[in-house]
């Protein structure tokens, strides 16, 4: 195992685009995802940043159904059940656009529909605490964005 994940990073540096993961033979594949801001946490909540969690949460759901056997993610150990690791990202990034999406929509303020979530189901994973209001607070920035443009 060992040596596919060395094969797989010397793969990363030479071939890999921000677009693309790769497939091994076999029945085994192998990824980790810097892909233009798309990262897996393994039992925690994400980092969100200024990432674009419209296209974090696309890739997601497309990688959690693509057939993946391995998984490595960016952070995290390698995972032998890597639609399990991809569900709770993509689990709370879907819970953070959902939630702040609909407060957009109705032009509820930050501070008004962060208190009225019910965030029981992401409260006792390590980073919440540290992470969940300024996740939350920039996917609702950026969900403002997207309406914004829409109109």
């Amino acid at each position: 195992m060992l040596f596919l994940a060395l094969l797989y990073r010397v793969w990363l540096l030479v071939y890999a685009t921000e677009s693309s993961y790769p497939h091994f033979p076999y029945n085994l594949t192998l990824s980790t995802f810097h892909l233009r801001n798309i990262i897996i946490f393994e039992g925690r909540i994400p980092y969100v940043g200024s990432a674009d969690s419209k296209h974090w949460l696309e890739t997601l759901t497309k990688l959690e159904t693509d057939g993946l056997n391995v998984l490595i993610p960016g952070h995290g150990p390698a995972s032998t059940h890597p639609q399990n690791t991809i569900k709770l990202t993509r689990k709370y990034l879907a819970y953070l656009r959902d939630k702040m999406g609909a407060a957009v929509e109705e032009f509820t303020p930050f501070d008004e529909v962060y208190s009225a979530t019910n965030w029981s189901e992401f409260a006792t994973l390590p980073a919440f605490k540290e992470g969940n209001r300024k996740n939350a607070y920039q996917v609702y920035l950026s969900m403002e964005a997207e309406f914004l443009q829409e109109e």
